[in-house]
């Protein structure tokens, strides 16, 4: 289980650097190709163009930086993990764009673990 964490958690900063170089492309790649994406107020967005999408547009609305923190992983069978965590994206100047919380199921494909679906919602200032 401490090597899932691991690898989770550096495909974390993976999209957390991505973001900040506003590498949206890369970000996408660390999804599955057939990934879900559910964010708050719309329909589910599916594959890694709705992914690349969401971040532009997240970029686009002024965050500049995203920090992940995970708070529950764990295995659902050999290949299968979630991860429940929160979110924050902070603008040029350090402030806060948008918090939230969100669960990730992760999938091992091909040898490493992507995110398979990403559901997550905006905590209210």
């Amino acid at each position: 289980m401490a090597d899932v964490k691991e690898q989770i958690a550096a495909t974390g900063q993976k999209l957390m650097n991505h973001f900040r170089a506003n590498d949206m492309k890369a970000a996408a790649q660390l999804y599955a190709e057939d990934c879900k994406l559910m964010p708050p107020g719309t329909e589910t967005q599916h594959g890694r163009r709705a992914v690349e999408k969401t971040l532009t547009d997240l970029w686009a609305s002024g965050g500049r930086s995203m920090e992940l923190v995970t708070d529950e992983l764990g295995l659902m069978g050999s290949d299968t993990a979630y991860e429940r965590a929160s979110y924050t994206v902070r603008g040029q100047d350090g402030s806060v764009v948008y918090q939230g919380k969100y669960v990730m199921i992760w999938k091992k494909i091909g040898g490493s673990w992507q995110i398979y679906i990403d559901i997550n919602n905006k905590m209210e200032a």
